[in-house]
């Protein structure tokens, strides 16, 4: 396993613009969790919460397609980035 240089992390600004980034965008990031947690999504039941991330990942520019499984209830998202 390599050795990793903390520091020189420290140093690059695009880390430290990423960590300010995340640091400014915290209570967007808590309201976000809190929106999706608040989306009701039991067991085989989580075709709401599904039809949500997919909106938001097309809102991101991502392609979000809900896929429905035959044998379950259950819902899935493909994600895939989309060239813009």
């Amino acid at each position: 396993m390599q050795a990793v240089n903390l520091e020189g992390l420290t140093l690059d600004a695009r880390i430290r613009a990423a960590f300010e980034f995340i640091d400014g965008s915290s209570a967007r990031f808590t309201a976000e969790q809190i929106r999706i947690c608040e989306i009701p999504a039991p067991p085989f039941k989580e075709q709401e919460r599904g039809r949500y991330f997919a909106a938001r990942f097309n809102e991101l520019g991502l392609s979000g397609r809900l896929q429905t499984a035959r044998a379950m209830s259950s819902a899935s998202i493909a994600v895939k980035a989309s060239s813009h």
